[in-house]
């Protein structure tokens, strides 16, 4: 059992060395601010997009899903990133949600 343990100690400390990395200076982003140009492809918009409509319906404490609500939201937020790159995602879709 011991020889277990120590086992485990060394494994633990050899694997500590090869996953260990220096801190990565990162620059902050504020996801509200990010505009439309920032993604490289439709599909990666469309995934913010979606993850934003999920972000404001956990903010109201809705917990349904309404298909065709969410593909209202994506189709007119493709278009309007379409018509206006530089536009905040999260605003189009904060206005899209508002009543």
């Amino acid at each position: 059992m011991k020889s277990r343990n120590k086992v485990l100690i060394v494994f633990s400390f050899i694997t500590s060395l090869f996953t260990f990395t220096s801190p990565l200076v990162a620059e902050e982003v504020y996801f509200k601010n990010i505009t439309c140009s920032a993604f490289d492809n439709t599909d990666e918009l469309m995934s913010f997009a979606f993850w934003l409509d999920g972000y404001f319906s956990g903010t109201l404490k809705k917990q349904v899903i309404n298909e065709k609500g969410i593909e209202f939201i994506l189709e007119k937020t493709l278009a309007a990133c379409q018509n206006n790159p530089k536009k905040a995602v999260f605003q189009i879709i904060h206005d899209l949600k508002s009543p």
